[in-house]
């Protein structure tokens, strides 16, 4: 690099670089995983850029690297997602009584009471990635708003994506609001990662 060029904007290099390493220690903070990668990939450039300028070579391949792995990553995950599918099921449907009998030990970790309505306005529906169910949400639909009393993802696919087609389906329903009492603290935490705001003893997301 040239001396009297480092002189005059050292100072800004400098600080760009650390622009970089924030946001790659960033990501590795993130528990959804696009959004990891998403923060990952802008840290990469600028790291890369900012060990070009100071023809640093070993560090520019490096994140080059992780650039293109990041990348392809999020190409499967949005590949991925289109093979979830949400079906609006009768709240008396077996496959309910099953899905909640499966995964009941993993569910009473977030929720202490499953039970769901079967009045008119209950609203059940089973998320499925091709043949395997993976998550369930139920509740009750009034004016544009659904009280929900169970919203449950299996581990593996915590990390929002299962959560985005879900409130896209609400969406086409007309559903405007998702309003939810936390059973548990883990239920919680979960609810925050997915953007809902604290309303009292409810927690609420717009949609």
């Amino acid at each position: 690099m040239n001396p009297e060029f480092y002189e005059a904007f050292g100072i800004y290099i400098e600080i760009f670089g650390y622009i970089g390493t924030a946001l790659v220690l960033l990501s590795m903070m993130m528990t959804q995983v696009a959004k990891l990668r998403m923060v990952n990939i802008a840290g990469s450039v600028v790291s890369m850029t900012y060990a070009a300028i100071c023809s640093t070579w070993p560090v520019v391949f490096l994140n080059f690297g992780l650039i293109i792995i990041n990348s392809i990553q999020l190409i499967r995950l949005q590949r991925l997602k289109s093979f979830f599918k949400v079906v609006r099921v009768d709240a008396s449907d077996k496959s309910v009584e099953y899905l909640l009998e499966h995964y009941s030990s993993d569910i009473k970790q977030y929720f202490s009471e499953t039970k769901i309505s079967t009045s008119d306005s209950s609203e059940v529906y089973v998320v499925f990635d091709g043949a395997e169910a993976v998550g369930i949400l139920a509740g009750d639909l009034k004016d544009g708003e659904l009280r929900v009393t169970l919203d449950y993802v299996s581990r593996k696919y915590r990390d929002g994506s299962v959560a985005k087609i879900l409130y896209e389906k609400l969406r086409e329903r007309g559903i405007e609001r998702i309003v939810v009492t936390a059973q548990t603290e883990k239920h919680r935490k979960y609810l925050f990662k997915m953007d809902f705001k604290d309303s009292g003893d409810t927690l609420v997301k717009s949609l």
